[in-house]
């Protein structure tokens, strides 16, 4: 019990900075593979800002939670690297998820193209519970929690 409240508490307080960089690596790549350039690759000052920190944690807690939750559960049933790769993969879903719930159609309507922005949110979410879940093995090893 305590080892999956500190798993959620590891999750919520690194996970939305994790997912933000994520989203800046989808971002980039993106751009590089669209129009041949490294231009969104420079500005990462920008991802300790205040205001994207701010932004990053309001709208990441709750993928960050539910995310947390899915790896508790399947941490009874796999470990190691199969672990993290389910629970990139629950970040990922849980992500574009809640990302189509609250902000429906929004985007789209804003003239961004869906495929972009459900990449870029899936990749938030895969990337923060891949690196979220890895870190906290290894650290439970470090510390002796296994």
């Amino acid at each position: 019990m305590i080892r999956g409240l500190l798993r959620i508490l590891f999750y919520v307080a690194i996970g939305p900075f994790v997912g933000s960089i994520g989203a800046a690596l989808a971002v980039g790549l993106s751009t590089l593979v669209t129009t041949g350039s490294l231009r969104d690759f420079r500005g990462w000052e920008a991802l300790v800002s205040p205001a994207l920190l701010i932004v990053s944690y309001t709208i990441g807690a709750m993928p960050a939670l539910l995310t947390a939750a899915v790896a508790i559960v399947i941490d009874r049933q796999l470990k190691g690297w199969r672990h993290w790769l389910w629970s990139a993969l629950g970040g990922a879903v849980i992500s574009c998820i809640l990302a189509w719930l609250i902000l429906g159609m929004a985007p789209v309507d804003a003239g961004l193209q869906p495929v972009v922005f459900a990449v870029v949110i899936c990749s938030a979410g895969a990337f923060a519970g891949f690196v979220c879940s890895a870190l906290f093995d290894a650290l439970a090893l470090r510390f002796g929690s296994r």
